[in-house]
């Protein structure tokens, strides 16, 4: 895969301000667009963003996991150690067929 840039708040308040929108309007949009975000992620709310692509919460159940390792210094000790995890919460982005048919995917 190939090493990209990452896209940050300046690039969306750039992008704003080329579509006609005020600094501060811009600024603006973001902290709204961003806060929708953290409200939807909070609630455990399937996300979707435009034709582009969803971001769906999947519930994990909780479960044991068994270690036949311990990482002691600059070495691996065989032990054996139980562990539970508890019920987490992941996040799946689908993206839409619709999208990749239409657009080329450049960091595949």
């Amino acid at each position: 895969m190939r090493q990209t840039v990452p896209i940050n708040r300046r690039d969306f308040v750039r992008k704003f301000m080329d579509s006609g929108l005020s600094y501060e309007e811009s600024r603006k949009a973001y902290e709204t667009m961003t806060r929708i975000f953290e409200d939807a992620i909070c609630s455990g709310a399937k996300i979707n963003i435009g034709n582009v692509l969803s971001i769906v919460p999947v519930w994990m159940e909780p479960r044991v996991v068994n270690m036949g390792f311990e990482r002691v210094k600059n070495c691996v000790k065989k032990t054996q150690r139980t562990y539970y995890l508890g019920q987490r919460i992941r996040y799946r982005v689908n993206l839409y067929r619709e999208f990749i048919r239409t657009h080329s995917l450049n960091w595949i």
